[in-house]
């Protein structure tokens, strides 16, 4: 039974760490619920693993039947993973999402935080044209604080950008583009004020995410 509920807990911390819980879209701050989510992430992963060591110590007929319920949880851990950072899981995500991301992408330029699918959208730009809506996403917990990147839906041609050397552009699927920002404002000294051209092309979302964590530093 206590390794069943191992396979309960990771499901629902999961969730209560998405975009999905009905506290998401409040801009209240609520970084001590992150900050303990957090945490308990590495509890979930100790205890996995002591199970797993005690399965190791046990009798060849009983390690069987522990190994089910550690089974079901690392396939449950493995889901998880995917479809939170890999590129077919996003690419998963945006088309469970679309109807509600067109929806918000039409409203045209807004600050309402709302959901859009199982996206957290802060605000909603258009710097270089109406038809190419920029959706700036954000995270649970954060009073609104964003994550450096955009949805942005140019079809199949590269989105404009009004920054080039700030920008970078990921193509996920169906006209969507993953827009990634260099917090570093100053490469930017090359473009020009209020002309916007074509952006730079990315090759995968990991290297959009290390683009971010370079202007981190």
């Amino acid at each position: 039974m206590r390794r069943w509920l191992l396979c309960l807990a990771l499901p629902i911390w999961a969730w209560s760490r998405s975009t999905l819980t009905p506290w998401a879209v409040s801009r209240e701050p609520r970084l001590w619920l992150f900050d303990a989510l957090y945490y308990l992430g590495f509890a979930l992963l100790a205890w996995a693993l002591a199970e797993l060591a005690l399965a190791l110590f046990q009798r060849r007929r009983e390690r069987a039947v522990t190994l089910l319920p550690l089974s079901v949880a690392a396939g449950v851990a493995c889901a998880i993973g995917w479809w939170t950072y890999s590129e077919s899981g996003l690419r998963m995500q945006l088309r469970a999402s679309a109807n509600d991301l067109y929806r918000a992408a039409g409203a045209g330029h807004g600050d309402v935080r709302q959901r859009a699918g199982v996206f957290l959208v802060d605000t909603v730009r258009a710097p270089c044209s109406a038809a190419e809506p920029w959706l700036w996403l954000g995270r649970p917990h954060g009073a609104g604080t964003g994550i450096n990147r955009a949805l942005v839906f140019s079809g199949p041609t590269m989105p404009h950008t009004p920054q080039r050397d700030a920008y970078a552009f990921w193509p996920i699927a169906d006209g969507w583009w993953m827009g990634y920002q260099h917090a570093r404002r100053d490469l930017a000294a090359t473009d020009t004020p209020n002309h916007c051209v074509r952006g730079r092309a990315l090759r995968s979302h990991r290297q959009g995410m290390a683009w971010i964590a370079d202007g981190q530093r």
